[in-house]
């Protein structure tokens, strides 16, 4: 059974997802109270972190360069990632934001394994590699607008 790695139910809406291992995405319309049958995303890759943006901007990180984009309640796509990162797991993704007012829902980052940050202008269409100056695994990152932010992570390197 694929285990969740992270939620996104907010308090606004009776909708919200569950991201976890194996590729699994589910689905409620219920505030939590059932969940729909997982999403076939075509890929048993194993996905760690959402980013929530509203209902039109909701993102997944995970393993093995995986970075999906809602398209429709129950339809995602992978989002292509450099050919250098394509092995690199990715643990947290962020959209900067004040209290959910989004500077800018085209703008955002991922960090993974290795050190790895990834960057995009565009909601996605293309990530750009970032320098992190570490080799250690970034489990999570956190931008309070669009040019400041923190990654955090652990191990040597």
């Amino acid at each position: 059974t694929p285990q969740p790695r992270d939620i996104f139910l907010p308090q606004s809406s009776r909708a919200g997802y569950i991201v976890g291992d194996s590729g699994l995405i589910v689905r409620t319309t219920t505030g939590g109270a059932t969940w729909g049958a997982p999403i076939n995303i075509g890929s048993s890759r194993n996905l760690h972190a959402m980013a929530f943006l509203d209902f039109t901007h909701i993102y997944a990180v995970g393993d093995s360069g995986a970075i999906y984009k809602r398209l429709s309640a129950l339809t995602w796509t992978a989002l292509v990632v450099p050919q250098n990162y394509t092995d690199v797991d990715f643990f947290d993704i962020c959209f900067p934001h004040n209290n959910f007012n989004y500077f800018n829902q085209d703008t955002g980052w991922v960090v993974g394994a290795k050190g790895s940050i990834l960057h995009t202008k565009n909601a996605g269409t293309n990530w750009i590699s970032q320098q992190s100056n570490v080799t250690t695994t970034l489990r999570g990152v956190y931008f309070y607008d669009g040019r400041t932010g923190f990654a955090v992570g652990f191990g040597s390197g």
